[in-house]
């Protein structure tokens, strides 16, 4: 093999070698920018020791009854805070109860009850705990 054939070779190699490398780049940022055109597919955190967390609210009559779950990958220290929060025009949401449960594991869970006022609106804010992770949902009664 000449010099020049030698050269086409590597050139043809290097040209491959980008080419797949592009290929990955475009599909990646493709991907995201189609999930953030479209409001139905949300992004979500990749948590490293939280598994799972879960969370209700349900109102009944004049008691509300919060509940949460957490799940961990692996044994940690876990905590659930559960509000329940209340909405004032003037003040916006602020919280009128809280519950605290902390466990060292793989499974943390809480439930409690409140009465409630029937004409005011309610929601749940949990926050929940693993290792150094923190994640905090908002719920709404149905």
């Amino acid at each position: 093999m000449n010099k020049t054939g030698a050269f086409k070779k590597v050139l043809s190699m290097l040209l491959v070698f980008v080419f797949v490398l592009s290929a990955f780049t475009a599909s990646s940022v493709k991907t995201a920018s189609a999930a953030a055109k479209n409001p139905e597919q949300e992004i979500m955190p990749c948590f490293t020791s939280i598994g799972s967390a879960l969370y209700c609210i349900t109102i009944d009559g004049i008691t509300a009854t919060v509940s949460g779950i957490l799940n961990s990958q692996y044994n940690t220290n876990l905590q659930i805070t559960l509000e329940l929060q209340k909405y004032k025009k003037a003040d916006g949401w602020y919280t009128v109860k809280m519950w605290a449960e902390a466990a060292y594991g793989t499974l943390a869970e809480l439930s409690a009850r409140a009465t409630i006022n029937i004409f005011c609106d309610y929601r749940l804010r949990a926050i929940f705990k693993a290792d150094n992770e923190t994640c905090t949902r908002i719920m709404y009664p149905d």
